[in-house]
């Protein structure tokens, strides 16, 4: 069984491009060494973020 987790990061609008307000490069990295695995990205206006583990 796996258990899934949430993040949404808030996206600021620049002229041609949108920004994330928080560095999801790193929260990737703070979770994958707790032992989470990136499944999903979606960024249809905020960006969301969907790591997975194993329950133990």
């Amino acid at each position: 069984m796996y258990e899934y987790k949430f993040i949404q990061i808030e996206l600021k609008q620049k002229i041609l491009k949108a920004e994330a307000t928080e560095d999801y490069r790193e929260i990737i990295r703070e979770h994958a060494e707790k032992g989470w695995r990136l499944v999903q990205i979606f960024a249809p206006g905020t960006l969301r973020l969907v790591p997975q583990r194993i329950l133990n």
